[in-house]
């Protein structure tokens, strides 16, 4: 098992960052305060039902087989072609198209069964082989989507890419049982909760009987996707240029019921631009991870008369990285920790809409232990450990942290100035987030942060690759690995993980190779005329049929 989760690494690090990493880079970089139509978006026609989604960073592509883990293009994507199952914003897997996902008692067979009535826009059932069709096209070698290097985990798939020959029409880890039941046969042990948030989240199926005649080549490349004629979701897409836009008109014969709306944009734009559509009312509804406001805006988003704004849970934090081999000793690490005010931080910079937590945990997840101590704010108590390391006062630590991420960026400047009243010299160095990832992955730092959204009912695969002895802090404990990897395969049993995960982040708060610096609350927005959509980070986009205009 370590070994197939340091092949997927890369890719569970792409699924994780995303929330903060592509969202902050649009942070602050804005030009201009207006929201100009984008190019190819749809107005319209006198009596439609229409609304306009706002997004702050591109789409990657609208092919389900290169589905990246962004949040962006799986919920654009989604629209047209839905998922087998979603978490709702109370941390449930609620089945989509499908009708239920079991798994035996060892937890290396599960069954996912498709709802009897879902279907295709053309009246065609969806089918397991469907599912098959679209695993096996999605890990295929000429697609070679690294995002999709779980399926290493897979019986009959590459054990170090998850990838299968372009022509293969079945694998020993997916068996179809009937025509609305497929088993996905796992090599190791996993829990239900990880199988289900790692593979069935992010699996889209598409129609084999439609496309099933291309080569692996052809699904590849091309433009179907950008018009399909035949979908599962309530809208299909009609035209989209995932820089600027995406348009939708309504599928009549969605299987679930005719959606309520005519038609949804999805429209592409800056941090500003996005409060100033939500005020001008061109732009209708905004996801917390989707979309982020600018700083300066977010204060001014509660005062607008036409639009509602959504507070969500905390779900992503700022974790904080030392680097193990540059900071060896535990005492000076835990010195750090002392000398940060983190509330300070949350109360200044997050203007209260955030928590301080120890460990990897928030609120968020059903395994947070609020009976476990932060550690607090104690700069007497980081000069004694600092004192007891006999720490070299003239030695200079390097932080390095996300230049698109401009609240943290303020934040850290009075880290360093706490760290320094306690004796601990440290340069700030701030880089795209682009070069803050390579030097995370060369080990180029002493001190660095970066926004990372650990999986709130799953959150053991995140944690064992960040403490793996080759993660970011290069960190080295048997005694994490083993209670990591019970974690893994523990489903059900909330008393467990949450007793399992406190042992962990327990661990965390004593030798300190990563902490927290911060979770933060992410903001959404709605438009008072829309009804029954609710910004939330999990399930936001789910029941779309059921928006409308009051």
């Amino acid at each position: 098992m370590k070994r197939i989760l340091q092949t997927v690494g890369a890719a569970v690090l792409a699924a994780a960052l995303v929330f903060g990493a592509a969202a902050c880079g649009t942070a602050g970089t804005t030009q201009g305060t207006t929201a100009a139509p984008s190019a190819g978006t749809t107005a319209p026609a006198s009596g439609e039902k229409m609304v306009t989604i706002g997004m702050t960073y591109p789409i990657t592509s609208m092919n389900p087989l290169y589905l990246d883990a962004s949040e962006a293009m799986k919920y654009a994507v989604g629209i047209s072609f839905e998922p087998i199952l979603e978490l709702n914003s109370d941390n449930v897997f609620v089945g989509v198209l499908a009708e239920s996902v079991t798994a035996n008692e060892d937890g290396t067979v599960f069954t996912v069964k498709l709802n009897d009535d879902a279907k295709w826009s053309d009246g065609q059932p969806v089918t397991a082989d469907d599912v098959i069709f679209t695993v096996l096209k999605t890990t295929s070698k000429t697609v070679s989507n690294p995002s999709m290097a779980g399926y290493s985990q897979l019986k009959g798939f590459d054990p170090g890419t998850g990838q299968v020959a372009d022509d293969a029409t079945e694998v020993e880890g997916l068996v179809k049982v009937d025509e609305k039941t497929v088993e996905f046969h796992a090599e190791y042990s996993m829990s239900l909760e990880s199988f289900n948030n790692n593979f069935m989240r992010y699996l889209l199926p598409i129609p084999k009987h439609v496309l099933g005649e291309k080569t692996t080549a052809e699904l590849a490349t091309t433009d179907w996707f950008l018009a399909p004629e035949v979908v599962s979701g309530p809208f299909r897409v009609t035209s989209a240029d995932v820089a600027q836009y995406v348009t939708y008109e309504k599928n009549e014969n969605y299987w679930q019921g005719e959606p309520k709306l005519d038609k949804v944009n999805i429209r592409i734009v800056t941090s500003s631009q996005l409060f100033a559509g939500l005020k001008s009312g061109e732009i209708d509804f905004v996801q917390q991870t989707t979309g982020v406001f600018a700083q300066e805006d977010i204060d001014s988003v509660s005062s607008l008369e036409n639009a509602d704004e959504v507070y969500d849970k905390p779900v992503t934090s700022v974790l904080a990285f030392i680097n193990n081999e540059s900071v060896p000793d535990a005492r000076v690490r835990k010195a750090i920790l002392h000398a940060i005010d983190r509330e300070l931080l949350v109360k200044e910079f997050l203007k209260g809409k955030g928590e301080v937590v120890d460990g990897f945990l928030t609120s968020a997840t059903p395994y947070f232990d609020e009976t476990l101590e932060v550690t607090p704010y104690d700069p007497d108590q980081a000069k004694a450990l600092l004192a007891e390391a006999n720490w070299d006062a003239s030695k200079t630590l390097t932080f390095k942290i996300d230049s698109g991420d401009a609240t943290f960026a303020q934040a850290a400047n009075v880290i360093v100035a706490q760290l320094g009243e306690v004796g601990i010299k440290v340069q700030l160095q701030t880089l795209s987030f682009t070069q803050l990832l390579t030097d995370a992955g060369n080990h180029d730092f002493d001190m660095m942060t970066v926004q990372y959204t650990l999986s709130t009912v799953a959150p053991a695969f995140d944690i064992s690759w960040l403490t793996a002895p080759s993660g970011w802090p290069l960190y080295n404990n048997p005694e994490v690995d083993a209670l990591v990897e019970e974690a893994m395969i523990v489903s059900g049993d909330v008393p467990k993980l949450k007793s399992l995960y406190r042992e962990i982040n327990e661990i965390m708060q004593e030798e300190v190779p990563i902490f927290n610096a911060y979770a933060l609350s992410p903001l959404g927005a709605k438009a008072k005329r829309v009804v029954y959509a609710a910004p939330s980070v999990f399930g936001g986009f789910m029941d779309m049929h059921l928006w409308d205009i009051g």
